[in-house]
């Protein structure tokens, strides 16, 4: 089975279905399997008050493990990181951008690796956040959309 990995800004029950979201749909509707891993939350996230509602339904997806969509075609899952790219002083930084994944409990690679998606034939990525994943993945091709 050919499996995809999508690294999305949006988590998968997000309010805000992007084009990644339709992709990945039609990705599960030929046949393949799909991961789809948003930009993380950290603990970072509860003290922000505009954010808790919208928090508390990524945390269930990070506490879950990931959980299964679209008849058990599209695994979703919102990694947990102490570090994320944002808008603050030490965070608004390249090492930042390329590192955060390195700081998700679990890591990235051992959730998708317990998944079967250790290989992906394809990594589509919407955000930057994401870019440094085909250094790790090693995906047979990579789409940036």
């Amino acid at each position: 089975m050919n499996r995809i990995v999508f690294g999305s800004a949006n988590h998968w029950t997000s309010p805000y279905q992007v084009g990644s979201h339709a992709w990945a749909r039609l990705f599960a509707r030929h046949g393949w399997s799909a991961a789809y891993i948003s930009d993380p939350i950290t603990p970072w996230h509860w003290f922000s008050r505009s954010g808790r509602a919208r928090t508390r339904e990524r945390w269930a997806l990070w506490r879950n493990g990931g959980e299964w969509f679209e008849d058990r075609t599209v695994r979703a899952w919102v990694p947990c990181s102490l570090i994320a790219p944002q808008s603050l002083p030490v965070f608004h930084s390249r090492w930042a951008m390329e590192s955060w994944d390195g700081f998700a409990v679990p890591r990235l690679e051992s959730k998708l690796c317990e998944w079967g998606f250790d290989l992906p034939d394809i990594l589509w990525l919407d955000s930057v956040r994401h870019a440094g994943w085909g250094k790790r993945l090693h995906p047979r091709k990579t789409i940036l959309r």
